[in-house]
């Protein structure tokens, strides 16, 4: 294998490991803490770690959009497999998932992270990619400056 593509294999690994270890404390170790009440705080708190959880992958990780999608594929199918009898509401039915728990609310649930996810990741790319195009512009600028 090339030096290119085993870079890129151990860089998308990383990533999925990433994500695994995003879902492995979501749903395997916060739920059984005693911190853990199944409110509306706990809910919310998933929900910002999964929405900033891009930013981290981006400039932290060096992702891509594919990559990005990918560790959340790989995240909704562990979520699938193990919701930890529905934390954080998931899979239950009513405005506040306090109803019973159904694998089609289940579903539902996770093709639509799956598509906020999508659109938010790449929002947050393209502002990453302009923040280092216009830090790069102007570093390019200033180094011009000096040089005349």
């Amino acid at each position: 294998m090339d030096k290119n593509k085993k870079t890129k294999v151990v860089k998308f690994l990383k990533i999925m490991i990433a994500y695994f270890v995003l879902y492995f404390f979501h749903f395997v170790i916060f739920p059984h803490t005693p911190f853990y009440s199944d409110s509306i705080y706990d809910r919310v708190t998933r929900i910002l770690m999964c929405l900033l959880f891009p930013l981290v992958d981006i400039i932290k990780l060096k992702s891509n959009i594919l990559f990005g999608t990918v560790g959340i594929c790989l995240y909704n199918v562990c979520t699938y497999i193990y919701n930890a009898n529905a934390a954080y509401g998931i899979g239950r039915a009513g405005f506040f998932m306090t109803g019973d728990f159904k694998e089609e609310y289940l579903l539902s649930y996770l093709h639509v992270t799956l598509i906020i996810y999508v659109i938010d990741y790449s929002i947050i790319y393209i502002i990453v990619f302009m923040i280092r195009k216009i830090r790069e512009y102007l570093k390019k600028k200033e180094e011009e400056r000096w040089n005349s």
